[in-house]
């Protein structure tokens, strides 16, 4: 599981933070690891990528705040 937060406040992904979460899949999937989720804290809430983008990391649900 990886996590950051975002210095604004908003736990909305930006383009940089889709392309990481791919990119670090692609690599935990080449040594044998698995992502389970890329986590965004942010100041009312976070933003999890296995709730809300990617199949790879898919468990359904929304954004929590």
């Amino acid at each position: 599981i990886f996590v950051h937060s975002h210095p604004s406040g908003d736990p909305d992904p930006s383009e940089s933070d889709r392309k990481i979460t791919e990119q670090l899949v692609k690599a935990g999937e080449l040594m044998g690891i698995e992502v389970l989720d890329h986590v965004i804290i942010g100041r009312d809430g976070y933003y999890s990528f296995s709730d809300n983008e990617f199949d790879f990391l898919s468990r359904g649900g929304g954004r929590n705040e």
